[in-house]
C-alpha cells in the first residue's frame, strides 16, 4: 500500500464541474493545502463526493469543517496521508453522514439574503 510519488494533478480540469465531479468520486481523499482561506468551497465539495480530507492546520475554515471527517497536518504531509489511509473506514463513514448539504446550505443563504 505504497503511496503514490506525486500527486496526480487536473490542471485544465478543474474549470469542467463534471469531470472534477468524476475525479473526486474516484479519489479515497481530498488534499488541501490551501492556508487562511476563511471561506472554502473545495473541501465541501469534496466531502459532498464522500472523501475524507486532508488539510493544513493553518487552513482557516477548512479546520474547523474537516475536523469531523479528515486529518490535519502542519509540516508531514505524507504522514497526514498514511494516517487517513490508516483511519480510512472510520474517516469514511464519518464524512457520508456528516458532509454539508449543499441544498441546505443555498437555503439558508437565501434565507439570510431575503430577512
Amino acid at each position: 500500500d505504497e503511496l503514490p510519488e506525486r500527486p496526480v494533478p487536473l490542471g485544465p480540469l478543474a474549470q469542467r464541474d463534471e469531470l472534477i465531479d468524476l475525479l473526486l468520486r474516484q479519489a479515497h481523499c481530498y488534499l488541501s493545502a490551501s492556508v487562511w482561506d476563511p471561506g472554502p468551497m473545495h473541501p465541501i465539495e469534496a466531502a459532498q463526493c464522500g472523501l475524507p480530507v486532508v488539510y493544513h492546520l493553518d487552513g482557516g475554515g477548512i479546520v474547523e469543517l474537516a475536523q469531523r471527517y479528515g486529518v490535519g497536518f502542519r509540516d508531514d504531509v505524507k504522514g497526514a496521508l498514511v494516517e487517513a489511509r490508516d483511519r480510512y473506514p472510520l474517516l469514511r463513514q464519518e464524512v457520508l453522514k456528516s458532509a454539508p448539504s449543499g441544498t441546505e446550505m443555498c437555503r439558508k443563504f437565501e434565507a439570510a439574503l431575503t430577512q
